[in-house]
């Protein structure tokens, strides 16, 4: 039996984005239900998920932190 390859989702609820990793749009939902019932919120009607199969690099400017 093959295993399920998980693929990385960002659900945008307008004022924040958060890291769920599902197996496809209906499970990235179900996932992203679980969550808003973990932090007792309700999630917006304007939510979405955005896929991203392949990942994705943050590049900075500048490094977080303090010269010393």
């Amino acid at each position: 039996m093959e295993a399920k390859r998980l693929t990385l989702w960002m659900l945008d609820c307008g004022n924040e984005l958060i890291p769920l990793y599902a197996v496809d749009e209906q499970d990235g939902w179900e996932k992203a239900a679980e969550w808003a019932v973990q932090h007792t919120i309700q999630l917006p009607k304007q939510a979405t998920l955005i896929q991203f199969p392949s990942g994705f690099r943050i590049y900075r400017r500048e490094l977080p932190g303090e010269l010393e």
